[in-house]
């Protein structure tokens, strides 16, 4: 049997290019483009690719400028073309989530396709699905996703939140469609030109770790993404031992901790779901028990 192969790519943005930003109409506190100034996103990104080289990955970071939509498009085509059954690609993303009309339809939940904010535009979930599909069968395909609307960002949709952070990682609501209305043509182009594929098409076995649920924002502070900090925290420089369900379920509580949630309220108070940030664990593609089974980051 061949040794086994990992490839991964880590993104952090922590600013955006205002100029391929614009608002239409335009907005009093975003007049030249919404730069979506974050802290730590770069952080979370070198921390992930600090610990995928560690694992034995062969390891790409793309922080703020280079984290272009072609960069980021040409780094997982990459990967698809080299990795073969057995192999494992590891995907990590730190920066703001968004939101576009979904024209194709395909999106089950709502008429929305989620998108991570790339410095030069925001790349749609449709087009990170059309590159799972090219990956070989038996491939294993890792996801973290430290945004807003990260639930299901390999293809989901999500209501918005009932109360949003100042430090939210995800578009501000009254931006939301001035941002795409100022370049309509363009988004529209780019989910018309885009293959669409079924669940039944990856051939891959997805699993995305996420920051949050669908209608949950995801936060942190000068440091970390509260899910990045909390990942890192159980992981605890290899001395994790389990398979992905309990590194998981560890991860929910360290994150419940970090992110103060429970602190906020008091006993027998009304908890409103979508004020609290709880990770998600999802699964798309072929089903894989001996993924399931692996220690995290395994190769």
């Amino acid at each position: 049997m061949s040794e086994r192969t990992g490839m991964s790519l880590h993104i952090g943005v922590n600013y955006l290019d205002k100029k391929c930003y614009p608002l239409e109409p335009s907005h009093p506190d975003f007049p030249d483009g919404w730069d979506g100034y974050l802290e730590s996103c770069e952080y979370d990104a070198e921390a992930l690719y600090e610990l995928a080289k560690r694992k034995h990955f062969d390891a790409k970071l793309l922080r703020t400028q280079d984290a272009t939509a072609r960069n980021v498009h040409d780094e997982i085509r990459r990967a698809a073309k080299t990795l073969k059954s057995g192999d494992i690609f590891f995907l990590t993303y730190a920066g703001h989530g968004g939101q576009v009309p979904d024209r194709s339809r395909d999106e089950k939940t709502d008429r929305l396709d989620e998108t991570w904010c790339l410095y030069d535009r925001q790349f749609l979930d449709d087009e990170l699905f059309a590159l799972y599909a090219e990956f070989d069968p038996g491939v294993r395909i890792l996801i973290m996703s430290d945004s807003c609307h990260s639930g299901t960002v390999s293809r989901g949709g999500p209501p918005r939140p009932a109360r949003r952070s100042p430090t939210a990682r995800c578009m501000p609501p009254e931006s939301v469609r001035p941002i795409y209305v100022a370049r309509k043509k363009d988004y529209d182009r780019i989910q018309d030109e885009t293959p669409q594929f079924q669940d039944e098409d990856v051939k891959a076995s997805i699993r995305l770790l996420a920051a949050c649920k669908d209608k949950q924002e995801a936060d942190g502070d000068s440091f970390h993404g509260f899910f990045t900090q909390a990942v890192l925290d159980v992981w605890n420089d290899d001395q994790f031992k389990g398979n992905y369900d309990e590194f998981f379920d560890a991860i929910s509580q360290e994150l419940e901790r970090v992110s103060g949630a429970s602190e906020s309220r008091g006993a027998g108070d009304a908890v409103d779901e979508s004020e609290l940030q709880t990770p998600n664990h999802y699964l798309q593609g072929v089903k894989d028990p001996a993924f399931d089974k692996q220690s995290p980051f395994e190769i």
